[in-house]
């Protein structure tokens, strides 16, 4: 409940100072689409253990526009998002042949700020940073079965709690709305996590006895929308 307060009143400062932007909102409504998210950074393929892969998601959530000048506008947004990754392990364990699956689904209300472009065509461009506030999440972890260990197959699902990922993600997202009529539109966006998702990220990866290292697993995602505009 904390986190949605943070959201409303962050909204609340960025429509109550958007005069110096505009005079009046130009256009409104709301807005849904698909996400194919997957973790990247230094450390996201786990000392190349791990083979990620995109994992679908979706995207819900409204928008507000301030017209400008000069073909410019802002875009702020506020947007409930899934996004996460899917990897694959595939490793020797004292000689056994271990295949490892783990799937990660987290929820995050999402706040992009963003500057669009448009000549007035049928397309426009935009770009600007997100905030993105942690709700919940799910990991699922799935391992074959060791017939020389005289293992089974089996399934675990559980909980991501907010002790074990950083509660606040910012990053980039840029893209181009592509103008069917006055009322609809649809996005294509990429968002690039520019925050370790990890919630003690000095702590990783200790080697023998020497330092920790600085974790480095970001979010990032291809985004498609539909646009309904009000």
């Amino acid at each position: 409940m904390g986190r949605m307060k943070l959201v409303i009143v962050f909204m609340l400062v960025i429509f109550t100072t958007s005069s110096t932007i505009a005079a009046e909102i130009t256009s409104k409504g709301f807005k849904l689409g698909v996400n194919m998210s997957k973790f990247i950074g230094d450390d996201a393929d786990m000392n190349g253990l791990a083979d990620n892969k995109y994992q679908p998601g979706f995207t819900l959530g409204g928008f507000a526009v301030f017209g400008g000048k000069n073909n410019w506008s802002f875009r702020p947004e506020i947007l409930y998002t899934s996004r996460g990754n899917y990897a694959e392990a595939d490793y020797i364990f004292f000689g056994a042949a271990i295949s490892e699956r783990v799937e990660v689904n987290i929820n995050y209300i999402d706040v992009p700020l963003l500057a669009v472009y448009s000549n007035h065509a049928r397309i426009s461009f935009f770009g600007g940073p997100y905030l993105g506030l942690f709700l919940s999440g799910k990991a699922k972890y799935e391992v074959d079965a060791i017939p020389s260990f005289d293992i089974e197959a089996s399934s675990e699902e559980r909980d991501i709690e907010s002790d074990e990922i950083s509660t606040v993600d910012f990053g980039l997202v840029f893209g181009a709305t592509f103008l069917i009529n006055q009322s609809i539109s649809f996005e294509l966006r990429y968002a690039h996590g520019l925050k370790t998702i990890d919630k003690k990220p000095d702590d990783w990866n200790r080697i023998e006895d020497g330092p920790f290292d600085l974790s480095d697993v970001r979010h990032s995602a291809l985004q498609v929308m539909l646009t309904i505009s009000l």
